[in-house]
């Protein structure tokens, strides 16, 4: 009990160290605001997912939007290899629209034991995945 309080603890200081980026090409056809939050539920093999805001810019209609909690060995910059630990599909979004209040537990995936900067994505499917905004982890998290 006292490691999965200490493991907690650790969640909501990685939680309050996270910097918002937009966009890995510069297009922002996509933004995060309003704050992120992720808390894992591993004896339920569930994770919480909460985002502020999703906004869409496009001019026409997305392609699939998702928004993924990402595990990297290093701090996230686009195209780092990591572990999708949980996502939740926002579908296709209409042109100029947001998504807000976004809170979704979903399947976890553990990552292997070891220490993570866990950042959250938000991707559209346009012929492949493709981030498109994320909310990068500052801080390292042990994963058991």
């Amino acid at each position: 009990m006292k490691t999965q309080l200490l493991f907690l603890a650790i969640l909501f200081v990685s939680l309050m160290n996270s910097s918002a980026q937009n966009s890995e090409d510069g297009t922002q056809r996509l933004a995060i605001s309003g704050g992120t939050r992720w808390q894992t539920y591993p004896d339920q093999n569930k994770i919480l997912i909460e985002v502020g805001r999703v906004t869409y810019n496009g001019g026409s209609h997305s392609g699939t939007v998702k928004i993924v909690v990402w595990a990297t060995t290093t701090p996230y910059q686009p195209g780092t290899k990591g572990w999708a630990l949980g996502e939740y599909r926002l579908e296709v979004m209409q042109p100029r629209h947001y998504k807000y209040n976004i809170k979704q537990t979903v399947p976890y995936t553990r990552p292997p034991a070891g220490h993570y900067y866990v950042s959250i994505l938000v991707q559209e499917h346009n012929g492949g995945w493709r981030t498109q905004a994320y909310n990068k982890g500052t801080r390292s998290v042990a994963f058991h």
